[in-house]
């Protein structure tokens, strides 16, 4: 539901050509995490709709270990799921895709402009309502639908409807409302007969509470040297902007019959996939050497889930975690090297170290860019250092040398200068500079 910051989310490498899964590379790769003890989820490979390669790692809950049939929450994956039964709702002529916000729920703002397309597309200028600064303190208690529409509906428009895209869960939010409200049925409900029943998907549902006895994993937090239990969001938060479960098995299932027109018709699948400013209906494209892969991503509470279809031979990806230690977009792209002939990159946490906290204290501060419109604050919690920027959610940093910290979750590194006055940011290749306040 938050967002990371900066590039996480962006697949690269040189491309060869598809062939059958190179599964022992695969497999060494998983055996190379668990003798390092990161990572945690499970993964899945499909081609032409049947599975070519699935294995997991870590543990659901720091006892058991995680298996291919283990029920992750997959976040705003849900996203593309609300989206096909939208598309559905149209088909069966309850819903247009013109129809305006004001006809459902007119106390937003705009809603008179907004219409079923601009929610689908994040072009609706409607406030991402997790961005709320004190989002975390009670996101995990239930909440009801007058509560929520109170709050999607307390801020100003972010901009005019259609004139730009933003990514909002809000939109998402107000979607699975209208779906009630034209069905007349649940979201569970509506799920079960359009896409879970006849696919025969038996994890993928709604969900509530974790219960790990029924092979449920809970998600963990890396800070700087350990594994905390993350926060459980109330799944009556998300809707079906994020409160569904699945596993990768499913999820490819489920993107391979998506794009194949099994689910919705021809018209449906084309609108669905027809992207502005890169976006879809719960649909997002992603670059992977010179092809263009589409699915979603999502990521809710230490959760991390990843879905996408290669068009041009029909095969699907899925990647989720229930820790957020390494990357989840670095094993989606070794699931793509696998199929590519190209070589796995093995992951690697580096070796934590100790580091005085007169030496933290000095790095302690809010720092500036000219490279990029973002602040970065530094402070100390609980000991340790940790990092914020604009906008988006604190992390600890790992200390690796005395100067050198990192957030491997999200690749980055950072570097302070002398006398912590200055830091240099590296991710995804690229070096950003910053200055602290005076």
């Amino acid at each position: 539901m938050k967002n990371l910051w900066l590039s996480t989310w962006f697949l690269s490498g040189s491309l060869l050509f598809a062939q059958e899964v190179n599964k022992a590379s695969l497999d060494s790769l998983y055996t190379a995490m668990q003798k390092q003890n990161i990572g945690s989820g499970s993964a899945s490979i499909f081609k032409d709709g049947q599975p070519i390669y699935t294995n997991a790692f870590g543990k659901r809950d720091l006892h058991t270990l995680n298996n291919n049939q283990t029920i992750f929450r997959i976040g705003s994956i849900t996203k593309t799921f609300t989206a096909t039964l939208i598309m559905k709702m149209v088909e069966e002529k309850k819903l247009r895709l013109d129809d305006l916000l004001s006809a459902y729920y007119p106390q937003i703002v705009n809603a008179d402009k907004i219409t079923i397309s601009h929610l689908l597309q994040h072009r609706s200028g409607i406030y991402n309502f997790t961005n709320e600064a004190d989002y975390l303190t009670w996101n995990s208690q239930p909440i009801s639908k007058a509560t929520l529409l109170t709050k999607i509906g307390a801020y100003p428009s972010s901009f005019e409807p259609d004139s730009q895209m933003d990514y909002s869960n809000s939109n998402y939010i107000l979607l699975s409302f209208i779906l009630e409200d034209v069905s007349k049925k649940s979201y569970q409900y509506l799920l079960e007969r359009y896409i879970t029943k006849p696919l025969k998907l038996k994890a993928t549902r709604v969900g509530g509470p974790i219960n790990v006895l029924n092979n449920e994993a809970v998600s963990f937090e890396w800070k700087v040297d350990r594994f905390v239990p993350s926060t459980e969001t109330d799944p009556s938060v998300p809707l079906g902007a994020g409160n569904m479960v699945s596993t990768p098995t499913e999820l490819t299932l489920f993107i391979t019959a998506l794009m194949q027109g099994k689910i919705v018709n021809k018209a449906s699948l084309a609108a669905m996939m027809t992207l502005k400013d890169g976006f879809g209906f719960g649909l997002f494209e992603w670059p992977y050497a010179a092809k263009k892969m589409i699915g979603h991503s999502g990521g809710i509470d230490a959760f991390s889930s990843m879905m996408m279809y290669d068009p041009s031979n029909s095969m699907s990806y899925s990647v989720i975690q229930n820790s957020n230690q390494i990357s989840t977009n670095g094993i989606l792209i070794n699931l793509m090297n696998a199929t590519h002939g190209l070589p796995i990159d093995f992951p690697v946490v580096s070796k934590v170290i100790a580091v005085d906290k007169n030496i933290l204290e000095g790095y302690v501060g809010d720092f500036t860019s000219k490279d990029v419109p973002l602040g970065i604050k530094i402070f100390i919690t609980d000991g340790y250092l940790h990092a914020q920027a604009t906008g988006q959610p604190s992390f600890a940093l790992s200390p690796v040398s005395v100067t050198e910290f990192e957030f491997a979750p999200a690749k980055v590194k950072i570097i302070f200068g002398t006398n912590g006055k200055t830091l240099k940011l590296l991710q995804g290749g690229k070096t950003f500079g910053f200055v602290k306040k005076e």
